[in-house]
């Protein structure tokens, strides 16, 4: 029996777990089906931890990509300059640092599970996941290093044009981030098997 696959809700042929299936068969370290939970191996727990920290800061990342462009961009649409694009320089000096943790959590965890289920030898998928993923954090990294001190530069010099197109500009790479970060979720859930 495939326990991890069972103990994540999966189905029996999921891919991204059969690399490792051996491996926990041979260990029989299935929470689900052992009688000797004191006999579960680690490293199953480490997965798992992995996994939830790894879902974590996904969350906390798109989660944050969706508020800021559907609810607050919006919202302070009806705002002045003078107003919104301080306002807009706050929200991502405090979001860009949440970002930044998540994206640290996200490649760390995201390179454990890589090499537990496969490294290079891994289903295709996992492997579209991590250059997605790559492909976001790089955008993330150009928001954040390459436009943010336009805006913080733009804000402090009181020039409002300035500050809109930066700002217009981080839109348009939120959007593109959010389109791939929609991407590689259905990747991870067309490759269970479903």
């Amino acid at each position: 029996m495939f326990c991890a696959g069972k103990a994540l809700g999966l189905s029996q042929n999921a891919s991204l777990f059969e690399i490792n299936e051996n491996r926990i068969k041979r260990n029989g370290a299935c929470r689900l089906h052992n009688k000797q939970p004191h006999l579960q191996n680690p490293m199953n727990k480490a997965i798992e931890a992995a996994l939830f920290l790894h879902l974590l800061g996904v969350a906390v990342w798109i989660g944050g990509m969706v508020f800021a462009h559907f609810c607050l961009r919006p919202a302070l649409g009806d705002l002045t300059p003078q107003l919104r694009l301080p306002l807009w320089e706050a929200v991502f000096s405090r979001f860009f640092n949440w970002v930044a943790g998540a994206v640290l959590v996200i490649l760390i965890t995201g390179g454990f599970l890589l090499m537990q289920f496969g490294g290079g030898h891994a289903v295709w998928s996992l492997h579209a996941m991590a250059g997605l993923g790559i492909v976001m954090m790089l955008i993330f990294g150009h928001i954040r290093f390459g436009v943010f001190p336009r805006i913080r530069r733009a804000v402090q010099a009181q020039n409002w044009p300035d500050g809109a197109r930066a700002v217009a500009t981080v839109r348009r790479l939120v959007v593109i981030n959010l389109v791939l970060g929609v991407v590689t979720i259905g990747t991870a859930v067309l490759s269970r098997g479903l």
